[in-house]
C-alpha cells in the first residue's frame, strides 16, 4: 500500500495517468485461487474491491484536471508501443534508501520524458524498494504527500465501507453509532464515515509470523517502520543494546526488549491498555477494538481479561466482525477504517499495517499523542 501510494503520486506529478494492477498474490492467470495457510484465496483482488479515490481511478477534485488513473487492461489497449524505462535510468535513485530523493529524481525524468506512454521494467524496476519505508528519513516526504490528492482523496473502496456499516453496532461505542447505515456511502456521507470515533479505542495485535518474526527483528536490531517514527509521536524506539546485526544475534535481553514491543502476550497488553486509559487522549474511552490475526481462541482470551479490568463497555476483535464472502478477503482493509478513526490507537512499530493506519491517521490531522505503540 506504501509503495502503492508514492507510485501513484509519482504519476499525479508528472502529470501522468497512474496505472494500476490487482492485489495479486499469483501472477499465473489460470490460477484463480493460491493455496496459502492451507486455504484456498484468490489469486487476484481488483483494486477497486480494496481502495477507491485517485489512486485507483476515481477522478480529482473538479477543479483538478490531472488524468485519471487506469487498470493495466486499458493501458496495454491504448498503448501498444510504451517507452521502456528501468531502473537503471536513474542510476542516483537505485540505491538509495532516501524516499524523497526517490521520488524527486524520478519526477524530473518523467518531466522530461516526452513519450505518452511509460512502462517500468527490467533492473531494479521496482523504485520504491521496501527499505525506503523503514526508516525515520521517510517523514521527510510527509509535507509534499500530506498534500497529495493521492492521500487527501484516498477513501476505501464501497465493500469496506459498507462493511464498516454493517457492523456498526457490533464495533462503536453507542454514543458514536452512525445516524444513518446505507447501502453505499455517498460522497455527502463521506465526511460521517472517516470522522473520528469517540470513546473507542483501537489496537493492532499482530500475531501469526510475528511470533518468529520478532525475534527475526530482534537479530537484525531494526527500527521501526518510517510512519511511526514522526517526531511528535511520544512513544520511540531504539534498538537495545545486545541487539543483533545480521551476522551476530541478539542477546536474551535485547530479545525480550523486542518481545514487549513487538509480540506482547495478555499480561502485557492488558497493563498497556490501563496505563494509557489514564492519559488526557485516552479520557472518555468505552469501547475496545482489537485488530488481529490471532486464532479465536487467542483473542478470546484477551477479551475476557480485558474486560475483567472493569470499565469497558465491549471488546470486539477482527474476528467477530459479520462479514461478507467477498469482506473477508478485505478484512484488513476494514480493520484499517476502524483503526484510522479511533480516539485512540495503539499499534506495532515494526508493522507496515500498523504504518499505514498510523499515515492515515495523520493525514486526517488526528492528534499526534493518539497514536500510541507497545
Amino acid at each position: 500500500m506504501q509503495e502503492l501510494i508514492f507510485l501513484a503520486h509519482l504519476a499525479y506529478a508528472s502529470g501522468r495517468s497512474f496505472v494500476f494492477d490487482p492485489y495479486t498474490w499469483n501472477r499465473d492467470m489460470n490460477e484463480n485461487f493460491t493455496l496459502y495457510n492451507n486455504k484456498l484465496i484468490p489469486s487476484r483482488i481488483p483494486l477497486n474491491a480494496i481502495i477507491a479515490g485517485p489512486a485507483a481511478g476515481a477522478p480529482f477534485d473538479a477543479d483538478n484536471l490531472s488524468p485519471r488513473a487506469v487498470n493495466r487492461e486499458y493501458f496495454e489497449a491504448v498503448c501498444k508501443s510504451p517507452r521502456l524505462l528501468t531502473g537503471d535510468d536513474v542510476p542516483d535513485a537505485v540505491w538509495s534508501g532516501d524516499g524523497d530523493f526517490i521520488m524527486q529524481h524520478w519526477v524530473e525524468k518523467l518531466n522530461k520524458t516526452p513519450d505518452p506512454c511509460i512502462l517500468l521494467d527490467g533492473p531494479h524496476s521496482q523504485i520504491f524498494p521496501y527499505y525506503i519505508f523503514g526508516v525515520k528519513s521517510l517523514v521527510d516526504t510527509w509535507p509534499w504527500l500530506s498534500k497529495s490528492p493521492i492521500l487527501t482523496q484516498w477513501r476505501w473502496s464501497p465493500l469496506v465501507e459498507t462493511a464498516l456499516h454493517a457492523n456498526n453496532d457490533l464495533v462503536m461505542p453507542a454514543k458514536s453509532l452512525l445516524r444513518r447505515a446505507p447501502d453505499i456511502v455517498t460522497d455527502g456521507e463521506y465526511s460521517d464515515m472517516y470522522a473520528p470515533i469517540p470513546g473507542l479505542l483501537a489496537m493492532h495485535v499482530r500475531r501469526g509470523d510475528y511470533i518468529g518474526h520478532c525475534d527475526h527483528l530482534a537479530k537484525w536490531g531494526s527500527h521501526w517502520q518510517g510512519w511511526n517514527t514522526f517526531p511528535e509521536f511520544i512513544d520511540k524506539f531504539e534498538a537495545p543494546p545486545g541487539s543483533g546485526n545480521g551476522e551476530i544475534d541478539a542477546t536474551p535481553a535485547a530479545r525480550e526488549v523486542y518481545q514487549a514491543r513487538c509480540l506482547p502476550n495478555h499480561e502485557q497488553i492488558v497493563a498497556r491498555v490501563a496505563e494509557l486509559r489514564k492519559t488526557p487522549e485516552g479520557q472518555g474511552l468505552r469501547s475496545i477494538f482489537v485488530m488481529t490475526n490471532a486464532k479465536s481462541q487467542w483473542a478470546s482470551e484477551l477479551k475476557s481479561k480485558l474486560m475483567a479490568t472493569g470499565g469497558w463497555d465491549k471488546v470486539v476483535t477482527s474476528r467477530d466482525l459479520r462479514l461478507t464472502w467477498e469482506q473477508k478477503f478485505v478484512g484488513q482493509a476494514i480493520d484499517m477504517l476502524i483503526g484510522q478513526r479511533a480516539q485512540m490507537f495503539i499499534g506495532n512499530g515494526w508493522s507496515s499495517m500498523t504504518a499505514n493506519t498510523v499515515m492515515l491517521r495523520q493525514s486526517k490531522k488526528m492528534n499526534p499523542r493518539t497514536n500510541r505503540f507497545w
